[in-house]
């Protein structure tokens, strides 16, 4: 009998996963702000881009924040942003380098005393 071993590194989970779990209910409370809005986030794909648009909640200028591209397979792919909305509430993002399949992305900002998050799973090509 011939045995092959092969190591192969799987990452599926935050590398501070624990921390994560603890504020749990802090996130619960945060989706539940994002839920009272009137208007909905959009994330759209285009062409070599990820869109996000805010809705007419907020005055934009005011909203200080992180969007995170998730790359669930590997969290060493994941990309930090800073929130800098144009006046209309939108901010592209190139996926020139990201690596192809599934990406999450989350949204986690604050407006005002308010603090919200919002995710989207997306296919880039």
């Amino acid at each position: 009998m011939v045995y092959i071993s092969v190591k192969q590194n799987i990452n599926l989970v935050h590398e501070d996963y624990y921390p994560k779990g603890i504020d749990h209910q802090q996130m619960i409370d945060k989706v539940d702000n994002t839920n009272t809005l009137i208007g909905e986030i959009q994330i759209t794909q285009k062409v070599g881009a990820v869109e996000i648009i805010f809705p007419d909640d907020f005055e934009f200028s005011n909203i200080m924040g992180e969007v995170l591209f998730y790359r669930p397979s590997d969290f060493n792919e994941d990309l930090a942003f800073k929130i800098q909305l144009s006046n209309d509430g939108k901010q592209s993002y190139s996926t020139e380098g990201m690596k192809k399949g599934k990406w999450v992305v989350q949204l986690e900002w604050i407006y005002g005393e308010t603090e919200y998050y919002f995710e989207k799973a997306i296919h880039v090509e």
